[in-house]
This record gives C-alpha cells, sequence and structure tokens, in this order.
C-alpha cells in the first residue's frame, strides 16, 4: 500500500461524509457493534489506522449531530425518572449517532482491559 496515498484518501472520505449527512449516518452505524470497536480500534498494533478512524467517526459524528441533537434530549428526558431507564418513547426517538454514544456508555469499563493498548497513543 502506498502511504502517501492515505491523507488524500481521508480527505475524500472525511469530504464525502461532510456533503451528505448519510454517509456519516452509515459510518455510524457501522461501527455501533462493539466487535467492531475492539476489533478497528482496540485490538490493532500500530497506532496510524485507529487515529484515521476515529477521525473519520467524529467527522460523521460532528455531520450528523445537528439532525440528531433534539433526538438525544429527547431520550434522556424520555428516561424514566427513577430508574433512568430508557422508556419504550425514548428508546424510539434515539438515532445511529445515539445508539453508538449508548454503545460507548454501555462497554466503558469493558475499555479497561485494553487501556495498555491505547496508552501510547495519547
Amino acid at each position: 500500500m502506498n502511504k502517501l496515498l492515505v491523507p488524500k484518501t481521508i480527505n475524500c472520505l472525511k469530504s464525502y461524509i461532510n456533503n451528505d449527512s448519510r454517509n456519516g449516518e452509515w459510518l455510524i452505524k457501522e461501527f455501533s457493534n462493539w466487535q467492531i470497536i475492539e476489533e478497528m480500534l482496540l485490538q490493532v498494533q500500530g497506532q496510524e489506522m485507529p487515529k484515521l478512524t476515529v477521525g473519520l467517526l467524529y467527522c460523521a459524528m460532528i455531520t450528523i449531530y445537528d439532525k440528531e441533537k433534539e433526538a438525544l434530549v429527547t431520550y434522556w428526558a424520555d428516561c424514566d425518572k427513577e430508574t433512568r431507564e430508557p422508556t419504550e418513547a425514548a428508546r424510539k426517538s434515539i438515532g445511529p449517532l445515539g445508539n453508538f454514544i449508548l454503545l460507548l456508555l454501555h462497554h466503558i469499563y469493558d475499555m479497561k482491559a485494553f487501556t495498555l493498548n491505547v496508552s501510547h497513543y495519547f
């Protein structure tokens, strides 16, 4: 693989994501799977691919946030006040970004097992 083409390819992908929010939604939906996150971000040996992938995910999140911010507020507002469990209305209101965020929150303690792998990135 020609490493000189990677930055141009990433910029091209970011342009597609920024140009049409459906592309960002698709990317977020694809990464709303814990096994994919482990494989692409947590279990890798190099540091380039996770950084590039996170850059694309960040771009996608920014692109679809405006579209989903009201749904995110509705989700938290519709949760049961005592148990903080989502109601059926809350579950129906959440979009791809909300699902992705909830997945990450659900597995936040699972990430501790990978801290040795990612500590050299920061």
